[in-house]
């Protein structure tokens, strides 16, 4: 059986349309494809504790063969489930969709999501309302472009970027999310690893690590407990840097680091001085 496994990260094309109320009809197993959708984050170092996202349908717009009016949404799942998307980082994900799929051609992916969903900040039990504009009624969609074929298989990634997302509404105690995601294919996309420690060789948690192309965050993550991170980026030259919450502003970027289609780099460590440690001329000591 031939799997040709395509995988999209959803993130800086999602935007909101209007319109479609017609009502989505259930994925069949026509034509033998399949899709999957899993869920990961670029998690906020800082205050938010988690992004509690409630995912009642997720649909996708077949485009028509012969006809316009011959064009239609199908429903492929119908998760019911909050995704708290700043617990999956650094290659953590969670599978929301795996299901049967027509072959065919397919334009939009539609989320729609619900008013339970909720924000918990750092230090604060209670349960923040997350404003979704127009999520419960016409869904959240992006615009792609892929075919299904017989026996193959399609891989969504849903990477949410929660820091550009999330604004607060300081006069209600409300949070806003304007979702932000990202979309590229696996086939043309790679794997940045590294470590990110301080001057004693200590881990440094919560450091914030970000790909930049040009003057644009294209990618982002935080390191983990060990201080390891991950990014994936799509195919290109990019600079990586890093930086945390109480460690001074020194200069720890990686110029032109090039990424090619499906490589793992390595060995992209920083090492961040404390601020105390910082030199009276603001210097300080460069990720190797």
């Amino acid at each position: 059986m031939r799997y040709v496994k395509v995988l999209l990260l959803l993130a800086i094309g999602f935007v909101f349309l209007t319109g479609c109320s017609e009502s989505p009809v259930d994925a069949t197993d026509d034509g033998s494809g399949r899709i999957v959708v899993e869920a990961f984050d670029a998690p906020i170092p800082g205050e938010v504790e988690s992004v509690n996202i409630f995912i009642s349908e997720i649909s996708l717009h077949k485009s028509a063969e012969m006809a316009e009016a011959d064009s239609e949404w199908i429903k492929i799942a119908e998760p019911n489930k909050w995704i708290n998307f700043l617990d999956l980082v650094n290659g953590l994900k969670e599978t929301v969709v795996d299901t049967a799929l027509g072959s065919g051609h397919y334009t939009q992916l539609r989320l729609v999501v619900t008013d339970d969903s909720y924000v918990v900040l750092k230090d604060d039990p209670d349960q923040h309302l997350l404003k979704i504009p127009s999520g419960p009624q016409v869904g959240i969609k992006l615009n792609m472009d892929f075919t299904v074929s017989d026996q193959e298989l399609i891989t969504l990634y849903l990477d949410f970027n929660a820091q550009k997302s999330l604004k607060l509404n300081p006069g209600i105690d409300r949070f806003i999310m304007e979702p932000t995601f990202r979309a590229f294919k696996q086939v043309v996309s790679g794997t940045i690893q590294g470590i990110v420690q301080d001057t004693a060789g200590a881990a440094v948690k919560n450091a914030s690590i970000v790909a930049l192309a040009n003057v644009d965050t294209l990618a982002g993550t935080v390191s983990d407990e060990d201080g390891n991170f991950l990014l994936v980026v799509e195919e290109g030259a990019y600079s990586i840097a890093a930086e945390a919450e109480g460690y001074s502003e020194v200069d720890t970027t990686y110029e032109d680091v090039q990424v090619s289609a499906e490589q793992e780099l390595t060995g992209f460590d920083f090492t961040l001085t404390p601020a105390e440690e910082t030199t009276d001329d603001g210097s300080g000591t460069q990720g190797n």
